[in-house]
């Protein structure tokens, strides 16, 4: 209904769009305001002092979750991934990654860098010889002249 190409942008600078937005603003904000009568204007607990996660049985979810967690990973890995040496494996396939991917993944700062200065030495390289070849071409067309 007021979702346009554009976003807001797209809104503002429809001189169309804009008219429809101004006249259907009021029943935007009635409707709004009956959706938010059906829930409770204040909350039916007791305030509290403290933030909601912090009390309760919030923190001994948290607590079971990350061992939950713990368990899978070491499921995952065959063993803590930090005691001991696992391959590497796709997160979501358990598929061995292959020695050569995998030393491209763990290495790719420095491939990436060295990847990156062959790349402008290249183009260097290239610039260098088109320009030094337009200069002799210069050069020959001056002398024949």
């Amino acid at each position: 209904m007021l979702k346009r190409h554009g976003g807001i942008v797209g809104l503002s600078q429809g001189e169309r769009a804009l008219d429809r937005l101004v006249t259907i603003t009021p029943q935007l904000a009635h409707i709004v305001e009956q959706y938010l009568e059906g829930f409770p204007s204040h909350g039916t607990s007791p305030e509290s002092e403290f933030h909601y996660q912090l009390v309760g049985d919030v923190a001994v979810r948290i607590h079971s979750n990350a061992k939950k967690i713990a368990q899978s990973i070491e499921l995952h890995c065959e063993g803590n991934p930090y005691k001991t040496e696992t391959p590497l494996r796709n997160i979501a396939s358990s598929a061995v990654i292959a020695k050569d991917m995998k030393d491209d993944i763990l290495e790719f700062p420095s491939k990436g860098q060295k990847a990156f200065e062959n790349f402008v030495e290249d183009k260097t390289e290239t610039i260098l010889s088109k320009l030094h070849l337009a200069a002799n071409q210069e050069t020959e067309a001056e002398n024949m002249e």
